[in-house]
């Protein structure tokens, strides 16, 4: 016999198909015995009724109750029998004519039908039940036949789709027979199911992590649950969802190298990569490198990317920043007055001069400034005769701008230079009694200095132009503190002469 679905070979006896589950209708044969019984129930009826018709129209056939009567009180005295008793063959011949009324024989045959169609039903109905169905998989179940069991139990969902119980049995089953596929997508129908109860939706969730967790598919866990949009279950999962880092360095544009920190709540390691691009390179400076500290970025548009990874590898959202380094080289000086020839006291400026972070420096002698050199913190006095000047601005990166040239002459007669002057002051305060020794060396510690300021002019009383060189006076102490005092000196340019203003 073949399934009338999927003609698949039925073995006998079967009330379903082992294939697709499909139940088998099959009404059994009658019972032989109930059969047989019905058979002579009915012969019994036939014979007696038309024998009694056959009787009426013979009447030889039947003799009279007086006459079976004598016979058979006859025959008993003949055979010696007691009273009331009548022989053998007397007791069989008259069994043959008690008959079964007729209203009661037709009441027999329709109970015994009756019955017979009963069982019949009961038992169709039985062996196709819900009940039986489940029955037959638990046991199929329990004896390690799971391909049996997930097609009964498929069987049974195919009409109670909503019965999440019985969605997870087949689940198990499916589980089982190592149909991983299977399993994972039943799992997911009972999550998302209406019918699931909240503990039955944790433990869908939580096998079906477990097989993504084997796999090392931590990208699934963390899409499926984020799609719940359900905060407590990322909260219930949170070693799938490690921290999420914070770049701390603002993206945008910089004028100067920039520290890249990078801070992580919790204490699993973090990750950067350096995507960079400039002039002379484009590229990764850095990928997928452990951060330990903070990083310098120099020139360039760098495209920063930085994660963190737990223990199970599981790695956090990817926190970005954009940040563009474009190092401008600082201003140049701007010098006034400009190269040329003076006849009178100038002091040389630079105009664009600020306490910022950048320095000014200077050189007298034509040399190349740099950062070791003269810085430039007030007005500079110009010195008689050719002097030639060089500026240079220097940012806190090391960056020079250009050198800036000026040449002047100071076109005056003069006699003692600047280093002059300043042996003719240090030698002042000595015969004065101020210092102890011609370097300013005084008494009781300390050493006085005198630094130049400017130059003076004036004219004397014939009308001439006198220069003098303009020193003010400091205190020096132990530790190289300086001090300024009230006092200045003005050397004639001429003769040397010192005079304390």
């Amino acid at each position: 016999m073949k399934c009338p679905l999927c003609n698949a070979e039925i073995k006998e006896g079967s009330l379903y198909c082992e294939v697709c589950g499909e139940d088998i209708h099959i009404v059994p044969d009658f019972d032989p015995v109930i059969d047989d019984t019905s058979n002579k129930i009915i012969g019994n009826m036939t014979d007696a009724y038309f024998g009694q018709k056959e009787d009426k129209k013979s009447s030889d056939r039947e003799p009279d109750r007086q006459t079976l009567k004598s016979e058979n009180n006859t025959g008993t005295e003949k055979n010696g029998a007691s009273a009331g008793y009548g022989s053998e063959p007397s007791r069989k011949k008259s069994i043959l004519y008690y008959t079964i009324p007729k209203p009661i024989s037709y009441i027999v045959v329709i109970l015994a039908f009756v019955l017979i169609i009963a069982t019949t039903v009961l038992a169709i109905v039985f062996f196709t039940s819900a009940e039986y169905k489940l029955d037959r998989a638990a046991q199929a179940y329990n004896s390690g036949d799971y391909a049996k069991a997930a097609v009964l139990y498929e069987g049974l969902l195919q009409k109670n789709r909503y019965d999440v119980s019985l969605l997870e049995k087949y689940s198990l089953a499916l589980y089982s027979k190592g149909d991983t596929e299977g399993y994972v997508d039943t799992l997911i129908e009972i999550f998302d199911s209406s019918y699931a109860t909240k503990t039955q939706r944790a433990s869908a969730l939580a096998k079906l992590v477990a097989v993504y967790d084997s796999q090392g598919d931590y990208e699934k866990i963390q899409q499926f649950i984020l799609s719940t949009g359900d905060e407590e279950l990322i909260r219930g999962y949170r070693m799938y969802f490690p921290e999420k880092p914070k770049i701390i360095t603002e993206e945008g544009e910089y004028s100067l190298p920039q520290l890249l920190v990078i801070e992580s709540e919790g204490e699993d390691p973090v990750y950067y990569t350096l995507k960079l691009s400039k002039d002379t390179f484009s590229g990764y400076a850095a990928r997928d490198e452990l951060y330990t500290g903070p990083v310098l970025l120099e020139e360039g548009l760098y495209e920063v990317s930085a994660y963190t990874k737990n223990e199970k590898g599981v790695t956090s959202e990817i926190a970005e920043a954009r940040i563009d380094i474009i190092i401008l080289p600082p201003p140049d000086p701007v010098i006034s007055p400009k190269s040329g020839t003076y006849d009178q006291p100038v002091n040389i400026e630079i105009e664009n001069y600020s306490e910022s972070n950048v320095g000014f420096y200077y050189t007298i002698d034509g040399s190349t400034p740099n950062a070791s050199s003269l810085k430039y913190t007030a007005p500079i006095v110009m010195l008689p005769g050719v002097s030639n000047y060089r500026f240079v601005c220097i940012n806190e990166n090391g960056m020079s701008s250009e050198v800036i040239d000026v040449k002047y002459n100071f076109d005056i007669e003069y006699v003692y230079d600047v280093a002059n002057a300043y042996e003719c002051v240090m030698n002042y305060l000595y015969d004065k009694g101020t210092t102890i020794s011609h370097t300013g060396e005084l008494e009781f510690g300390g050493n006085i200095d005198i630094v130049l300021s400017s130059m003076s002019m004036e004219e004397s009383d014939s009308g001439e132009k006198v220069y003098k060189y303009i020193f003010d006076e400091y205190v020096l102490n132990g530790d190289g503190d300086k001090t300024a005092l009230d006092t200045r000196f003005s050397v004639d340019v001429i003769t040397g002469e010192v005079e304390r203003l």
